[in-house]
């Protein structure tokens, strides 16, 4: 045993040392699975994805737990093992500091994938890792694209996977935090692309013969609606959640830029280019009937906000500011005043912040979270990448 510590520490020091430099603020996980289907392999995504932790694999040529956590005692950090028992599979959880087990899970093979999820609920409180608000957004980088799940302190970032080699242009999410839709180009073609959150798998809504963008979730309908044109028939369709029974929902003539639905009612909105400017527009389902914000300039990437009103970039003479337009009474606000280019507007849950995208710098394009009620406004990133499209997670998010 003296020679397997005297072997393993240095090895879990160069390992602390690496991880520590690349993510000072996560939590330190030691993984070992030695179970023959490596039943436990999903918790490694789930740790460092989701629960922001670094994950340090043991190797499997080290198989005793009692060695293990010898060699490993004192550390600020937890162990966790997984391994057979005859029929079984078993998973512990060790805290290094006293040391102690604080965890441990028996269940058949067959049920592993409900022992999978007993573990995923567990592990956040035994890891100290609360549920947060998340801002997610789009981050071009030396011709490559990525999504961004990045928490309010600007420390933690997660990059999601992407469905297929490709740009990403826009994302959204579904009210429950369950689904991320997003555009992705490749080539001439745009496809929307559907990824469940909790297991982190893509699927493709877009059918392969058509160009498809810009999706949002209807609530009224509970479906998707989307920008396409087919068959000589532009303007907006719907489909449901898995993409099946897709139809034309409203066919426009003129070029149309971005959707809104709102929450509380059976409404969404769009910017429609008409006598040469870009125009809002609200659309009411239940009657057909539509409104026109009268407002002199062009408006880009309405949004709906709580209390019957909506939000949007409204661009007079090359400057761009963002607006807020009371349904109620029909009183549009300004809410900034430095006039530089926007796009990809945002509200938050409780509609207290916005956040949208803006040159900073030419060519540099960063994040912006906006106060509305107090008239402050802060810069989320401030890399030299390009960072667009930012989504609030609707709910708490790991």
């Amino acid at each position: 045993m003296k020679r397997l510590a005297i072997f393993f520490i240095p090895l879990v020091c160069v390992a602390c040392t690496f991880l520590l430099s690349q993510s000072i603020w996560a939590e330190e996980v030691f993984f070992l699975d030695t179970t023959e289907g490596g039943y436990f392999a999903p918790l490694v995504d789930f740790l460092e994805n989701a629960l922001f932790c670094s994950v340090h694999r043991i190797p499997e040529s080290l198989r005793k737990r009692g060695e293990l956590v010898a060699a490993l005692a004192g550390r600020r950090a937890h162990l966790l093992l997984g391994y057979d028992w005859g029929d079984l599979i078993c998973f512990e959880v060790w805290d290094l500091e006293e040391p102690r087990k604080v965890l441990g899970m028996v269940r058949r093979v067959e049920d592993r994938l409900l022992l999978l999820e007993g573990l995923k609920r567990q592990l956040p409180g035994i890891l100290g890792r609360e549920k947060e608000w998340k801002l997610l957004f789009v981050r071009h980088e030396e011709g490559k694209s990525s999504v961004v799940l990045a928490d309010f302190t600007k420390g933690k970032e997660v990059l999601l996977p992407l469905p297929v080699e490709g740009k990403v242009e826009t994302i959204s999410i579904t009210p429950e935090g369950q689904f991320l839709l997003a555009t992705v180009s490749s080539g001439n073609v745009l496809n929307i692309f559907q990824m469940d959150f909790s297991s982190r798998i893509w699927r493709r809504l877009s059918l392969p013969e058509f160009s498809d963008a810009f999706p949002v979730f209807f609530p009224f309908h509970r479906s998707i609606l989307f920008l396409s044109e087919r068959k000589g028939q532009r303007g907006i369709y719907e489909m449901n959640l898995d993409g099946s029974k897709q139809r034309l929902l409203l066919e426009r003539k003129n070029p149309i830029q971005g959707i809104a639905a709102s929450l509380y009612a059976p409404v969404f909105a769009f910017s429609e280019f008409r006598d040469n400017r870009w125009v809002l527009i609200l659309w009411d389902v239940l009657r057909g009937e539509e409104r026109t914000l009268s407002f002199s300039g062009n408006v880009f990437y309405p949004v709906f906000g709580r209390q019957e009103k909506l939000f949007f970039i409204g661009e007079e003479g090359g400057v761009y500011d963002v607006y807020s337009l009371s349904l109620k009474e029909h009183s549009v606000t300004r809410l900034t005043f430095d006039g530089l280019p926007k796009a990809h507007l945002a509200v938050s849950p409780d509609g207290r912040q916005l956040a949208f995208s803006e040159e900073v710098e030419a060519g540099n394009w960063d994040i912006v979270l906006l106060e509305p009620e107090k008239g402050r406004s802060e810069r989320f990133t401030a890399s030299w990448a390009r960072e667009t499209s930012p989504v609030f997670s609707p709910i708490p998010m790991y």
